[in-house]
């Protein structure tokens, strides 16, 4: 990326507010790297992906974790996106006093 997009970047980093949500999987986002669930910067995304849009007049306007920009690529699979893609549901849990695994077992107290 050249010069325009880097301070288009440093733009974007200094109206970021810490904890805002990454677009693409919806985890928050910090300028410290290291707080990122990633461990890398954030980078400088384009919703109009360059690879389908051209770079005229199509500056980056958002930031996304390093990771998640590298995910989202030329932008086709934004449909499929984690942050709003069902998850599965969870494993419910077992009922209460039993209903799996080792059966219940009452110990006498004590006198």
């Amino acid at each position: 990326m050249g010069y325009r997009h880097q301070q288009q970047r440093r733009y974007l980093l200094a109206k970021h507010q810490d904890g805002a949500a990454c677009w693409w999987c919806g985890k928050p986002m910090y300028r410290d790297k290291n707080r990122n669930w990633d461990r890398r910067a954030l980078a400088a995304d384009h919703s109009q992906a360059r690879a389908l849009h051209g770079t005229a007049n199509n500056l980056a306007d958002r930031l996304l974790h390093g990771t998640c920009n590298a995910q989202r690529g030329d932008g086709t699979r934004d449909d499929t996106r984690p942050a709003i893609a069902p998850r599965p549901a969870a494993e419910p849990a077992p009922p209460a006093g039993g209903g799996g695994g080792a059966p219940t077992k009452v110990f006498a107290w004590p006198k």
